[in-house]
């Protein structure tokens, strides 16, 4: 009676032991040598310390300073005055910008 040989229920290791184990010797190695180099290495030269450094100015009162600048800003878009006094430029209320566009329409590029 002939015998049959059935096919095993898993598949064979594709790569040899040998491989990953010269791989992982040859990182380690490699690693090793490097931590050499770079322990020897005499112009390391240390970080700045942390307290030399300058810290950030903080506002002492950050609500406060928001409420000033809003205010600037309203005194520039509800009040006239110049931009450019040599030029001739000035700034008008937003409001009265408004207005004026309404009336006169915005202005259209020839084609």
């Amino acid at each position: 009676m002939p015998t049959r040989r059935f096919p095993s229920k898993y598949e064979a290791a594709a790569t040899s032991y040998r491989r990953i184990i010269f791989f992982a010797g040859a990182l380690f190695l490699l690693t090793f040598l490097l931590l050499i180099v770079v322990s020897a290495d005499g112009n390391y030269v240390a970080p700045p310390s942390i307290a030399g450094l300058k810290q950030p100015a903080l506002q002492a009162n950050p609500a406060q300073d928001l409420m000033k600048m809003r205010a600037a800003e309203d005194a520039i878009l509800n009040t006239y005055g110049w931009v450019d006094q040599s030029a001739g430029i000035v700034h008008i209320p937003i409001d009265r910008a408004i207005d004026l566009v309404a009336e006169q329409g915005l202005p259209v590029r020839d084609q």
